[in-house]
Order: C-alpha cells, then structure tokens, then sequence
C-alpha cells in the first residue's frame, strides 16, 4: 500500500514538474532541447528513456490523457558496423540486432499504446530510432541470414547460490567436490558445515553464474548456448550456458505481448552509399484495429508482403527450436506496438515519420 502511494507521489510530482516547463514558454524547452544536442550516442540514448518514462509517468495524472512534457528522443544515424563491432558481416548482423534491443528499450519496451500521438488515422506516426547504411567492404545479407542473431541468448537467470563476494557460487558440504568450483571463499550466505565453492579464476563469471567458458559451445553437449553478457577469464574462451536456461532476442521483444517485430520479406542488407535502412517504432491506439496501418501493412512497398518472426510466448526454446517467418495479415495488427525494420525510402511514404533532431 505504501509503495503504491510513493509511485501515485513521485507519478504526481514529475506531472507538476512537466506541466511547469510547458507553461513556462518554449524557452525551457528550447534548453533543454540544445543541451540534449550535444550529447553522444548512449546519453542520447538514456535521455530518450528517461523523458519517456516522465512522460508517460505523468500522463497518467493528466485529466487530458496526453504524455505531458517535450520528446526528447532523436533519430540517430549510423554506418553499419560501427567501430565497437567486428568489421565484417557478422558484426553488421549483430550491431543491427543490438539497435532493435536499443529502440524497444528507448520506447519503454512497448508498455504503453499510442506513445506517439495519433492525430488522425491517415497521418499515423512513427519514429525512426536508427537510420543506417551498411559499410562498402561488408557482404549483402537477408533478413533470414539473421535469424540466428535473434533467437541467440538475450538473458539468462543466475541459478548459483549467490554466496561469492563478486556473484556467483555454490554452497557444498565440507568440501568443492566439482571440479568447475574447486576453490573456496570466505561467505555468509552457506550453511554451517558448508562452504561456498567458485571458479579456479576469479575473472571466470560464466563459470561462477552456472554456465562454462569453452573454445566453442558448439563443441560441448551439456552448454550449448553462447551468451555474451557474463565474462570468462581468459580471452578466447566463449561463455556458454545450458539450452533450457535463457530468453531470446524475440522473447525480449515479444514474450510480454507488448510487441512484435515485423521485417519485409526478402530484405536484404546491402554496401551501397544510396540504401538507407531503418528501424522503427510503431505505436497504433487500442481505435485503429488494424485500419491505422493499412497504408503500411497492406501495401508497404507496393503490396511485397510483410514478414513477422514469430516465438513461443511461454518458455525459452533453445536455439534452432522450429521459429519460422509467417506472413502477417491486416487484421493481425490491433493495439500493440511494433518494431519495424525497413528500408528507409519504404517507410517514409507510408507513414509520418518523426526523426526528433537528427544526429
């Protein structure tokens, strides 16, 4: 009861703060705009996700149901891969992936419908997160070449005993008898007689959060499943986890039943200065009933079909579990949120694109 008090409280307070800005003139806003400019990427980023959540926090304490204070997110521009990337095709494959992750995050992860404003249904918004072009020297690629990329392992659950200082680590009787946690460590969080049990190297965090640093998942049988976001020790060790123990990419995006991800069928990523990509966020009101996109899903490019990847929204399937591309039909798209991957020049004809202030 209290905790709900303190988020009507703080949801109040950012409404005040909001409404005080806009009543105060553009100027402020104007500020606050020409300060967001100078930001990098990831700051742009985060003040995209932070003003959203202000937002949408306030609106629903505004009596008028309207997100209260200034979008601050911008459409931001990128040559594909970026130097935080290996300079090849794979590279390509999965910074476009992580830019996905990046807009869905930036958009609240689809918790909220029509978060942009719809005027009228023939001028339904949409906004592009990232625009981008594939660099010269990188191979053409389809979006079926990267489905390996979104069915890869997004998150994993940490099923140690937690008792390491650092995270990680199983709790034994008397003694490490598994040879993956042969030292031990001084810990609280084990019984009496027991001891809390970690890897030989204390860089290993694969290894002390349940999974194993090996040359190649793809050689092991029991940890089959690469996951990049727990380190190993040494370099050229890849982390690896068990196949009934994750979330995929598509999970992440669409396992909640805030979203889906929708790509035309037989896109193909190509080096060439004039093709421009897109990944945008659609956001249709509960009213559309599918009629607000009809200008995008029923003919977007000319009537090419539009192709929606689809995933088991109970359990996390391992990798290469039967997901298919299905084909989506109008009457399919109700009043949940979208995201988009495109050709830029496709999109920009269907609907009203916004971009905030380019990058």
């Amino acid at each position: 009861m209290l905790l709900s008090q303190n988020k009507k409280a703080i949801a109040w307070k950012i409404f005040i703060m909001a409404t005080l800005v806009i009543l105060s003139g553009g100027l402020i806003i104007g500020v606050v705009k020409l300060w967001a400019s100078e930001l990098d990427e990831g700051q742009q980023e985060a003040t995209c996700r932070f003003f959203n959540e202000m937002r949408f926090a306030a609106k629903e304490k505004n009596p008028l149901n309207f997100p209260v204070g200034p979008n601050m997110c911008k459409s931001i521009h990128k040559e594909v891969p970026s130097e935080d990337y290996e300079q090849s095709t794979e590279g390509a494959k999965k910074e476009i992936r992580d830019l996905m992750v990046r807009c869905w995050y930036m958009w609240l992860e689809g918790e909220y419908i029509d978060m942009l404003n719809k005027k009228t249904v023939r001028t339904q918004p949409c906004f592009s997160c990232y625009t981008f072009s594939i660099k010269k020297d990188i191979e053409p690629f389809t979006i079926k070449d990267m489905e390996r990329y979104l069915i890869g392992a997004y998150d994993t659950e940490d099923r140690s005993n937690k008792c390491a200082r650092n995270g990680g680590g199983y709790c034994y009787n008397k003694k490490c008898t598994n040879p993956l946690y042969p030292k031990d460590v001084s810990s609280t969080k084990c019984g009496e007689e027991e001891l809390c049990c970690v890897a030989k190297e204390t860089k290993d965090e694969c290894i002390n959060k349940g999974g194993n640093c090996l040359p190649s998942c793809a050689e092991d049988n029991t940890y089959t499943v690469p996951f990049s976001k727990w380190n190993c020790a040494r370099h050229k060790m890849e982390c690896c986890i068990k196949p009934d123990n994750y979330m995929t990419y598509l999970d992440y995006f669409q396992a909640d039943a805030n979203g889906k991800v929708v790509f035309i069928e037989d896109l193909e990523f190509k080096p060439q200065e004039n093709d421009i990509y897109s990944i945008t966020f659609l956001s249709p009101g509960r009213e559309c009933k599918g009629a607000c996109w009809s200008g995008i899903i029923g003919s977007l490019g000319g009537g090419i079909p539009i192709s929606l990847f689809l995933t088991p929204y109970v359990g996390l399937p391992a990798i290469g579990a039967g997901i298919t591309l299905s084909l989506v039909k109008l009457g399919e798209v109700t009043d949940i949120n979208y995201l988009l991957v495109s050709e830029y020049e496709i999109l920009k004809n269907k609907c009203a694109v916004q971009l905030g202030e380019e990058k």
